[in-house]
């Protein structure tokens, strides 16, 4: 039985600077870039360890797909922040097998929140896998910008590349590379078309 503990740190920002801040000034826009970095930073950490501390798990392959939903907790990725997903695969071939999965996101202290979607193909052998697929995001948030509060919207695509890791004890990890291209609606990127951006996940399959 394999144990893996991660810590996280976060600062909470006070009521003040939460009412000063909406995603067009320059604050936010130092906010996102940070937030990005501990996300990408995290996400580079895990999946360097991670595989190295899982070699000793034995499944098979039949085994790890028996169970066709999970359920998921994800920190970044196309939620953005932090979001809850229900995944099923819809297709098992010998060589890979595809899944799809929808969730909802939340981005505590700018009061945004967002749907998202994803089509993924898995090949792997065993319980490990490789993930190559594409996710979209519809995101909207209320900002008071122009002086008055109204809400803004924006979708984007993302390319999805990374590992997935499905236990014995049905549990899952994830970790992916997910860059967001901004595709219609206000553009919550301060000018950039295209953000690098990634995404952990933990969830469970039944």
């Amino acid at each position: 039985l394999d144990i893996f503990m991660f810590f996280f740190f976060f600062k909470q920002k006070t009521a003040y600077e939460i009412y000063q801040c909406d995603w067009s000034s320059d604050v936010c826009s130092s906010d996102l870039k940070s937030c990005i970095k501990k996300i990408v930073l995290i996400s580079l950490i895990i999946l360097f360890t991670l595989p190295v501390m899982a070699q000793k798990e034995i499944f098979t392959r039949e085994q790890a797909l028996r169970r066709k939903n999970n359920v998921s907790l994800t920190l970044g990725g196309n939620g953005l922040f932090l979001s809850l997903s229900y995944d099923r695969i819809i297709a098992v071939k010998p060589d890979y097998f595809m899944d799809a999965n929808v969730g909802i996101g939340v981005f505590p202290g700018i009061g945004g929140a967002n749907i998202y979607q994803q089509i993924i193909f898995n090949k792997g052998k065993r319980s490990s896998f490789f993930m190559f697929g594409l996710g979209g995001t519809y995101e909207w948030h209320k900002t008071d910008a122009s002086g008055f509060t109204e809400t803004q919207t924006s979708y984007n695509l993302s390319p999805i590349m990374g590992w997935k890791k499905i236990f014995r004890s049905h549990l899952l990890f994830s970790i992916y590379a997910s860059p967001m291209i901004h595709i219609a609606g206000n553009n919550l990127y301060m000018g950039y078309g295209i953000i690098p951006y990634a995404g952990i996940s933990f969830g469970y399959s039944f």
